[in-house]
């Protein structure tokens, strides 16, 4: 965090490792509460996005109206 010392990508290991806000904030207590959940916040913001993207990419990727999709996951009738 800006101005603190404190990559993000630590706090986000603290929190990946179980650690709680409130442990976050004992262990750092120079850090703001608030300052700290829109961190935590953008990074959840940032990784709902990617997940997003990459599952659109993947679905735009494959040509749903082809008659080639549909053959090959339809059940054959006999």
């Amino acid at each position: 965090m800006q101005g603190t010392r404190i990559p993000l990508d630590l706090l986000l290991e603290l929190v990946d490792a179980g650690l709680s806000v409130d442990d976050i904030l004992k262990e750092y207590p120079h850090l703001k509460g608030e300052d700290l959940l829109m961190v935590l916040q953008v990074a959840r913001k940032a990784h709902e996005t990617i997940k997003y993207e990459r599952l659109r990419l993947v679905t735009e990727a494959y040509d749903w109206q082809s008659a080639s999709y549909w053959t090959r996951t339809l059940p054959h009738q006999s």
